[in-house]
């Protein structure tokens, strides 16, 4: 099966690091975030993608060119993968727009899967997102979406809202009827292709609420839960929370998804505690982060062919770091660092 990964977005609410590399293609434990989508497809058999592209696109195409310095794992990994660019034009053209711009790539395909390309979704049971695959393609569905309980359905995110077979009824803040379930969208979906004769081409459409809410009355489409960690990652604060949370999940256990994904792509990274505090990366930036004063946990590597950056009585908390930053700033607390 092949894979869309929708990458066209503009990040506005991640700004101003959205404004020097799209959102996919931001750092997450030292890795384009969209490297995560990737791989997690990747472990489901797939092996040939494309991505929609619209803000900052050279951006995201660098990710699959990867910088200097990078690990050979990553270039060995790539190289087994294929990659197309679809841009969307003048115009940002959404999830289901930037989808059907794609449609010729999936000349020939009875389903296909269609993710967010800058999720951090770690599975707790990889067979839960193979059966997502099983029971789309058993079924007569239009769509199959993988969904998780999360407290924030309903407030802080809208809803999948199901009957008690699982079949969506609704997408929204609010259901508009009683009796339903509401399930978070973890940004993952199968699609029979037949979803491409409702969208209208060059415009800007939104697959859920565009697309899909009204056809669900005469088209089956279900929600398929799964078991995993999924990571708000919308804004910087989001994104600093979801990295120390996965900061834990490396120190807790060596065997998890997340322990794996890494080990495969970036296997010279480390997690280290440095005058009390988790400093994650490669030998050269955690001996850089011994020169600074950590007060919350740090993260970066430093490609082997650059001098590694001077933190010498620098105070680090909570901040990430690009491989190779353009300029320190003065304050290096609760912050990504490009």
């Amino acid at each position: 099966m092949k894979a869309m990964l929708l990458a066209a977005g503009l990040g506005t609410r991640f700004q101003p690091q959205t404004l020097k590399k799209a959102k996919p293609a931001l750092p997450f434990l030292n890795l384009p975030m969209i490297y995560y989508s990737t791989f997690l497809l990747n472990q489901l058999q797939v092996k040939s993608f494309v991505y929609n592209t619209f803000h900052l696109p050279e951006t995201v195409r660098r990710t699959f060119q990867p910088a200097e310095g990078s690990s050979h794992e990553i270039k060995d990994w790539l190289e087994g993968l294929t990659f197309q660019d679809s841009f969307d034009g003048p115009k940002i053209l959404g999830s289901g727009g930037g989808l059907k711009r794609a449609e010729p790539y999936f000349t020939g395909e009875k389903n296909l899967l269609l993710m967010n390309a800058d999720e951090i979704i770690l599975p707790q049971n990889l067979a839960a997102f193979q059966q997502l695959l099983t029971t789309h393609e058993q079924s007569s569905g239009l769509a199959t979406l993988a969904v998780m309980k999360h407290p924030e359905v309903g407030h802080q995110f809208g809803g999948i809202w199901c009957d008690s077979n699982h079949r969506v009824v609704e997408i929204g803040k609010k259901p508009t009827r009683p009796g339903l379930t509401g399930w978070h969208f973890i940004g993952l979906q199968v699609l029979n292709s037949k979803i491409f004769s409702f969208i209208e081409s060059d415009q800007e459409k939104n697959i859920f609420y565009d697309v899909m809410n009204p056809l669900l009355e005469k088209y089956e489409v279900y929600a398929h839960p799964v078991s995993c960690h999924w990571y708000e990652t919308g804004n910087l604060q989001s994104y600093l929370n979801a990295t120390e949370e996965c900061l834990k999940l490396i120190s807790f256990n060596g065997s998890n998804y997340l322990n794996h994904l890494l080990s495969e792509l970036r296997p010279e990274d480390s997690l280290q505690q440095i005058h009390g505090h988790p400093v994650y990366g490669n030998s050269e930036f955690q001996r850089a982060c011994q020169q600074g004063i950590l007060e919350g946990f740090a993260v970066g590597w430093v490609p082997r062919n650059l001098k590694p950056p001077s933190f010498h009585s620098r105070i680090l908390s909570r901040v990430v770091f690009d491989h190779n930053p353009s300029l320190l700033p003065t304050d290096m607390k609760n912050n990504l660092i490009l």
